[in-house]
């Protein structure tokens, strides 16, 4: 559930996504998240698609947010060995355009 400031119960940020998919020309589905240009999965069917859009986004968002961290931080968090999951992850929903 999320507050009017857009976080969740837990307080870190909360983000909506738009997931669209859409027949493709090799037979396959084909699905993308609407506001990431790039962020595109496919599958042989709609569920599959969305479930490895799921996964494409979240490869996407790790690159993105240890990418913004500057290389001290990188280089301390490694070596405290916490995991993404331990420090508190961004939560995306996502959902039919």
């Amino acid at each position: 559930m999320t507050n009017s400031l857009g976080q969740d119960e837990g307080g870190g940020p909360r983000f909506q996504l738009h997931a669209v998919v859409e027949p493709g020309a090799t037979g396959l589905y084909v699905a993308h998240v609407a506001e990431i240009p790039g962020c595109v999965s496919q599958g042989k069917t709609p569920e599959e698609a969305l479930d490895t859009l799921g996964e494409a986004l979240d490869v996407y968002l790790s690159a993105l947010i240890e990418r913004a961290r500057p290389r001290w931080m990188q280089e301390a968090l490694r070596s405290t060995g916490s995991t993404d999951k331990e420090r508190g992850k961004l939560e995306v929903e996502l959902v039919s355009a």
